[in-house]
């Protein structure tokens, strides 16, 4: 596929998906692309290949996003950063009266269980709203990829059939997908809760912290794979049966290209240097987003205002876009499947999905959306603290880090490299208390609980179509701006 209709595809992509403090992020210079069978990571302690997958996956996830195009490459990790900044963080004194903590222990006892294996998961309340609120962002990213479709088509029929047939009925199924949400997912009260479990959250630091100490312990959750010695935290996504759910098709026609590759944002133009034409007629693939789980990881971190760098440094500083150590993160996944290419003069065929994201050219990077600076405290020279009797946080000042000017990515030779999937010794005995973990924090949706089909001649849902290359393919990453983090709030009392 040129250049051109790569643009476009892209182009389209960021208006489907990307919503107010999010972009995203493509995995064009090592494309991720797995059978489905891999993708059932409940089975990587026993299958090798799913082990493999899993941890090609849990790398992807967890590199910093800092612009339009991942580099593909570097060693820098959510889980290690995120190790360190733990252990140099100053927190504020406790707070927190009688009467607020029975209002804490009665919200979280709604959000939370105590699963079969001793883990606390999402309560089968926050299971169900999981569910329907997922179902309404596929009702919407359908209804904006058939409305994108129509109004670009340049087809006055088009325009009518959404107008009088398409919009109203994906209206309508956005309408009966957020009444769900509200009342089968229970939105009202979930949302509640978490607002009571945030708010005293803020009164009690000493004890989020052990809690977030708790969630992630290097020396329990890291995976060391023998056959290269490198160690993993695993990372999944939800829904984890994602091959038996509801896919939605997004098309893509001739005169569209033209039109999205008119309108591409600069900083992807400037990548794809596309003249504007192209030989593809028509575009199509199915595709289905789903959010990244990190039982490891609490991303209230991020929005929690008691805690604090003793040197001041930022992971972010809140702006449009945002500078920092780690200013955005990866929250969510856009899987793409069984792709149709038509060119000119030739019939359409099915391709490999990963081929939307080969690039042809050679190009130099342009600077990325978002910039990142010096770090905190080396990662990897922080032994990871454990809080006595569960509470004590660490004290102790972090050597400075040598400051460095805010970091872009470096040009380099858009080239193709092969997909992540590499033959890994079977993951180790040890790994299993990871695995079993991963498996409580995500969900599988019951064949009862998916959502109706909802069939327009733009979009079309359907649930377990024939795959032409018996691939699943990472289209983009959808990547979180962080707000202002650390932003310790002077109104709490701080030690001197």
């Amino acid at each position: 596929m040129d250049a051109t209709a790569q643009l476009a595809l892209m182009a389209k992509a960021k208006l489907v998906f990307e919503t107010p403090g999010t972009f995203l992020n493509f995995p064009v210079l090592a494309p991720l692309s797995f059978p489905p069978s891999s993708l059932d990571f409940s089975q990587a302690a026993q299958d090798p290949a799913v082990a493999a997958a899993l941890q090609d996956f849990s790398r992807a996830v967890n590199s910093c996003p800092v612009g339009s195009v991942s580099s593909g490459d570097g060693d820098d990790y959510l889980w290690d950063r995120y190790d360190s900044w733990l252990t140099a963080m100053t927190l504020a004194k406790s707070q927190l009266d009688p009467e607020d903590q029975a209002a804490y222990t009665a919200a979280r006892a709604i959000l939370m269980i105590t699963d079969s294996n001793g883990f606390d998961a999402d309560s089968p309340m926050v299971v169900a709203y999981k569910q329907c609120r997922d179902a309404a962002y596929a009702a919407q990213q359908a209804y904006t990829s058939a409305e994108l479709t129509a109004t670009s088509s340049g087809s006055s029929t088009a325009l009518t059939t959404w107008q009088t047939v398409d919009e109203p009925r994906l209206r309508a199924a956005i309408a009966a997908a957020q009444a769900d949400w509200a009342n089968a997912g229970h939105k009202s009260d979930v949302e509640s809760a978490q607002g009571t479990v945030a708010r005293c959250q803020a009164l009690m630091p000493q004890a989020i912290w052990a809690e977030w100490r708790k969630l992630y312990q290097p020396d329990i959750d890291c995976i060391t794979d023998p056959a290269t010695n490198s160690s993993y935290v695993p990372s999944a996504f939800s829904p984890s049966d994602l091959a038996n759910q509801a896919w939605t098709t997004l098309s893509i026609s001739g005169t569209e290209i033209a039109t999205l590759v008119a309108g591409a944002p600069p900083e992807l133009s400037a990548i794809f240097g596309a003249s504007g034409t192209s030989n593809v007629t028509a575009i199509s693939f199915e595709f289905r987003s789903a959010s990244i789980v990190r039982p490891w990881l609490s991303t209230n971190v991020f929005q929690s205002r008691f805690w604090k760098f003793p040197d001041g440094t930022q992971l972010s500083d809140g702006a449009s876009p945002p500078t920092g150590l780690w200013p955005a993160y990866i929250a969510a996944v856009v899987f793409v499947r069984n792709v149709q290419i038509t060119q000119t003069n030739v019939a359409s065929q099915p391709v490999p999905a990963s081929q939307l994201l080969h690039l042809e050219m050679s190009r130099p990077m342009p600077s990325p959306l978002i910039n990142r600076v010096a770090s905190v405290v080396p990662h990897s020279s922080v032994q990871a603290a454990k809080p006595a009797a569960g509470l004590a946080k660490v004290a102790a000042t972090p050597p400075a880090a040598a400051v460095r000017p805010e970091v872009s990515m470096r040009p380099m030779m858009f080239a193709a490299r092969p997909a992540l999937q590499t033959a890994h010794t079977a993951a180790p005995s040890t790994a299993a208390f990871s695995f079993l973990r991963l498996n409580s924090a995500t969900y599988r949706t019951p064949p009862a609980a998916s959502p109706p089909a909802v069939v327009a001649s733009a979009t079309t849902v359907t649930t377990t179509p024939a795959q032409t290359d018996n691939q699943i393919t990472v289209l983009a990453f959808i990547c979180r701006m962080l707000p202002k983090a650390p932003d310790p709030d002077p109104a709490l009392v701080w030690s001197a």
